[in-house]
């Protein structure tokens, strides 16, 4: 990564590096002493495909990890633009399993650097990532 990247990374996707920051989803049952402390946790806070041809349709996984002492519901998954496809697989992860979300990105009519969120709600933590490629 050149030191022009770099710099873009830093100023454009920098800001969506929230990770999971222990936001309470609207979905989340949190009351009084029944509410479980825990959260879950990315394996990293980036997807980078790279420099790819514009046309490609790639894929990647990211592992998400349950680090409450309870089963964790996946809401949801979105991502910022059309081109980037966010699935998981298994909604319910069991305290201390690891799950893959899939990221495809299809990178038809897209040209030069590329940064979108992904964000994973889950009944007791919302987690963002950022998904990047320089399409050439």
């Amino acid at each position: 990564m050149g030191i022009k990247s770099l710099i873009s990374y830093l100023f454009v996707a920098a800001p969506l590096f929230m990770a999971c920051d222990g936001r309470q989803s609207a979905d989340a049952n949190v009351s009084g002493a029944q509410a479980t402390e825990g959260r879950v946790e990315l394996e990293k806070e980036a997807i980078d495909f790279g420099s790819v041809q514009t046309g490609d349709v790639l894929s990647k996984r990211l592992r998400v990890r349950n680090l409450s002492d309870r089963v964790v519901h996946i809401n949801g998954v979105t991502a910022s633009c059309e081109c980037t496809q966010p699935f998981a697989p298994n909604p319910d992860i069991a305290p201390g399993e690891v799950v893959a979300i899939e990221v495809m990105l299809d990178t038809r009519g897209l040209i030069g650097r590329q940064y979108h969120k992904v964000s994973v709600y889950t009944d007791i933590d919302t987690c963002d990532f950022v998904v990047m490629a320089e399409i050439r």
